[in-house]
């Protein structure tokens, strides 16, 4: 697994309570017009806050699918990513109450607070939702051509992100503050195929990440 490099990147400032947006290349057909609630108990916002995702037709004037993912705490949804086929990638964070994993995913449950990412089909069914690690913040998601995840963000001498043999470095100690992290899944969100950290010796972050034909990562 090859970093490239890491480089101060300005954040976007969207719309209030609005972290994030994706767009395909498909003209939806306005008919099939959708608005549901998957993997949450029929709109049972118990939370202090709650994750939703919307897809709306090309024109604006339809949703075709809608749903909240939500625990009974608190939980925020920041990156999106569109995977060729039409798979929806959403990763974001939550304070892990009654908030479970799929059965099979590299981690179902966390102890505290972790970051997370869900995998939807074309149908938008849930293929997947699995935690990956208990981080300070999760701000950029990534899709390869052969439908890995990569996931990036800042965190401490807390965190309990899993370090591949291949990292670029360890968790941080104290003394050093925050450090960015990088974590890649497999497609089928059962495996962790990579992680790290990198930084020196005060606090670095990463905003959003990208992934190189060759398979190369920049953050």
């Amino acid at each position: 697994m090859r970093l490239l490099a890491r480089s101060r990147m300005a954040r976007l400032h969207p719309l209030p309570g609005v972290q994030q947006f994706a767009l395909d290349s498909r003209d939806e057909d306005t008919s099939n017009e959708v608005a549901s609630l998957r993997y949450a108990s029929a709109c049972k916002l118990a939370g202090v806050t709650s994750t939703f995702v919307l897809k709306l037709n090309a024109a604006g004037s339809a949703v075709l699918f809608g749903t909240y993912l939500a625990g009974s705490g608190s939980d925020f949804g920041s990156p999106i990513a569109l995977y060729d086929t039409g798979n929806i990638y959403v990763a974001g964070e939550t304070s892990c109450d009654h908030f479970s994993g799929t059965p099979g995913a590299y981690r179902e449950a966390c102890q505290y607070y972790g970051a997370f990412v869900v995998k939807y089909s074309p149908d938008y069914k849930v293929l997947f939702f699995t935690y990956i690690a208990s981080v300070n913040d999760l701000t950029g998601l990534a899709v390869d051509s052969a439908g890995n995840s990569y996931l990036t963000g800042p965190a401490d001498w807390r965190s309990d992100l899993k370090v591949t043999s291949d990292a670029v470095k360890g968790r941080p100690i104290r003394a050093e503050g925050a450090d960015a992290w990088v974590a890649k899944l497999d497609p089928t969100g059962a495996h962790l195929l990579y992680g790290t950290f990198f930084g020196g010796s005060n606090d670095e972050s990463s905003a959003a990440i990208a992934v190189n034909l060759d398979g190369s990562i920049c953050t």
